[in-house]
């Protein structure tokens, strides 16, 4: 990452996809269904509160790690220019929609990624 700032580069970084073979909305369910929650499907990433607190904290972890090189938080560290918060986020109408369902009940998470979810919101209606 501090070689991107120093090439001029920004990083935009996913917090999550829908893919099985990297993670994402598939492992949460599982996660859950492995706590004994009763999931669906994948889509009760939207709404399952054990689901949510799981990518709660996973954000939480990211936003507040400090990089070893440069001493900053993840949060307030320039070269990320954005946070995607979930890649290609099948069945909502916008990145608006998976802010508010999943971490509008957040405050650290809401507040650190007010500005970088204005940018992408942009950027999704730009494309």
């Amino acid at each position: 990452m501090t070689l991107s700032l120093s090439n001029n580069i920004r990083l935009i970084l996913s917090l999550s996809n829908n893919y099985h073979d990297f993670g994402g909305r598939p492992q949460y369910a599982s996660w859950a269904r492995s706590a004994g929650a009763q999931i669906s499907g994948d889509d009760d990433f939207y709404t399952n509160q054990l689901i949510k607190g799981y990518y709660n904290n996973h954000v939480k972890t990211v936003l507040t790690r400090i990089n070893t090189i440069t001493k900053v938080a993840y949060k307030d560290d320039a070269i990320i220019m954005a946070w995607e918060l979930i890649l290609e986020h099948e069945g909502m109408e916008s990145y608006y929609d998976v802010y508010e369902i999943v971490l509008s009940q957040d405050v650290l998470a809401r507040n650190a990624l007010t500005q970088q979810s204005a940018k992408m919101t942009a950027l999704e209606h730009a494309i």
